[in-house]
C-alpha cells in the first residue's frame, strides 16, 4: 500500500480532480435545463455522488489493477526460471508507467555489454512477459531487411526498439541459461541495426 501511495500520489490526485470536475460540470450542465425538477434533497445526494463517490469508485479500480499488476509480477518471479533472473543481473528496477491510465510501478531491468534489457509484465496479458531493449531504430525499413537476413528466433523489432515475447503458459521449459543466450542475441542484434541506446537515469537497487 505505501508503494502505490509513493508512487502513484500525483497520479491519484491528478485523476480524482479530472472525475470530480468533469462529473460535476455535468451535472451542473444538467441542473441549468432541469433544476425545477429537482429537489434539494437530490441535488445534495447526486452531487456527494458525483464529487465523492464515482470518482473514489473509478480510483479504486486503478488501485485494483495496480495490485493485480504487482501479484503477477510476483507470481512470475517465483517460477522457475524467472526466480533466477537476479542471477544475471535483474536486481535494479526503474519507475514505469503500466496502464494507459498513467499508473506508475517498479519495472525490473539488467545490463548487457552497457544494454539495458527490461523485463515486463502485461497488464492485460498476465501470462506474457517481455523482454525488451528500448531505443529507437533510425532507418526502420532499412533495418527490417537487415533483420530478416539474422537467425532472430521469436526476437522482434519495431521503432522503439528490440524485443521478446514468451507465454510462461506455453513456453514452461525456458531456462535462465536460455534466456541469457537470447538476450545476449538481443544486444548482437541492437547493435548490428544501430538501435539508438536509451540509458535510465534514475533506477533502484535491491
Amino acid at each position: 500500500m505505501n508503494e502505490l501511495f509513493e508512487l502513484n500520489s500525483a497520479n491519484l490526485k491528478k485523476g480524482y480532480l479530472w472525475f470530480t470536475g468533469v462529473l460535476n460540470f455535468i451535472f451542473i450542465l444538467f441542473l441549468t435545463f432541469f433544476y425545477s425538477e429537482l429537489s434539494l434533497k437530490w441535488i445534495i445526494i447526486i452531487f456527494f455522488g458525483t464529487s465523492i463517490l464515482a470518482p473514489i469508485f473509478i480510483l479504486s479500480i486503478w488501485s485494483y489493477e495496480w495490485f493485480y499488476n504487482r501479484r503477477n509480477v510476483k507470481r512470475i518471479y517465483s517460477k522457475n526460471p524467472y526466480n533466477n533472473l537476479k542471477q544475471i543481473g535483474f536486481n535494479n528496477r526503474t519507475k514505469s508507467i503500466i496502464s494507459i491510465n498513467g499508473m506508475i510501478d517498479y519495472t525490473y531491468f539488467s545490463k548487457f555489454n552497457n544494454w539495458e534489457i527490461y523485463f515486463e509484465i502485461s497488464l492485460s496479458k498476465p501470462k506474457m512477459v517481455t523482454f525488451s531493449i528500448n531505443g529507437k531504430i533510425p532507418d526502420l525499413k532499412k533495418a527490417q531487411n537487415v533483420f530478416e537476413k539474422l537467425k532472430t528466433e521469436k526476437i522482434k523489432i519495431d521503432e522503439y526498439g528490440v524485443f521478446w515475447e514468451i507465454n510462461t503458459k506455453k513456453e514452461n521449459l525456458v531456462t535462465i541459461d536460455y534466456i541469457e543466450n537470447k538476450l545476449n542475441s538481443m544486444v548482437k542484434i541492437a547493435e548490428k541495426l544501430n538501435c539508438e541506446k536509451t540509458i535510465t537515469s534514475e533506477y533502484e537497487k535491491y
